[in-house]
């Protein structure tokens, strides 16, 4: 009986081992996966966060192309009133006569010049 007790251990000792070496074969490959997983997480990271920064940069771009337009726009209203204003300024000394009156000798007021007649070339 004891051959055979001997001989179930040994056999039990065997299969434990056997599983024991097959427990530690799983773990080694469920750290490999993890591991691999992580670099992937740790890539995709890299690629979403350059994602971002790239939105940053162009949302950078776009607001200062926006405020140069608006920049311009407001120039050009400025430049606009500038010309409203002399032509206001130009208008009133027309109708008061201050310009476009031109006398001679302080006499008779030249009278304006008229084309009827075609100039030959």
């Amino acid at each position: 009986m004891s051959d055979i007790d001997l001989h179930e251990l040994e056999r039990r000792q065997a299969r434990t081992e056997w599983e024991i070496e097959a427990l530690r074969n799983k773990v080694q490959q469920q750290e490999d996966r993890v591991t691999t997983l992580m670099q992937r997480m740790d890539a995709h990271h890299g690629e979403v966060m350059a994602a971002i920064g790239s939105l940053k940069d162009d949302r950078a771009r776009q607001q200062g192309r926006q405020e140069e337009r608006m920049a311009n726009v407001e120039r050009q209203r400025d430049r606009m009133k500038l010309a409203s204003l002399v032509l206001a300024i130009l208008g009133m000394m027309l109708g008061l006569g201050w310009i476009g009156s031109a006398t001679t000798n302080g006499d008779e007021p030249v009278p304006p010049l008229r084309q009827e007649e075609e100039i030959p070339s």
